[in-house]
């Protein structure tokens, strides 16, 4: 798989977590954010995503460690896609 795929994948991933959170699914949110960071580590929307999906699940200590990765990633951009801050 070349790079643009892997992009548009995490993508697509990212657009169903969305839909899965909205809809009120958000084990399946946090399996479509897993899997489109494993495509794109760096990728700051799904990994808001996965802490999202964490704190509706309750999982507070997994959603530290999804802000930790997305503060790695960017440290400003990070505020900016929390929806709680």
């Amino acid at each position: 798989m070349n790079c643009n795929e892997k992009e548009l994948k995490a993508k697509l991933h990212n657009n169903r977590a969305i839909a899965h959170s909205k809809l009120g699914n958000h084990q399946d949110s946090l399996r479509d954010a897993e899997a489109a960071i494993e495509l794109n580590p760096t990728f700051l929307k799904a990994i808001v995503r996965g802490a999202t999906a964490c704190v509706e699940l309750k999982r507070f200590e997994e959603a530290i460690s999804w802000c930790d990765k997305g503060l790695a990633v960017s440290f400003e951009g990070i505020f900016h896609f929390l929806p709680w801050v």
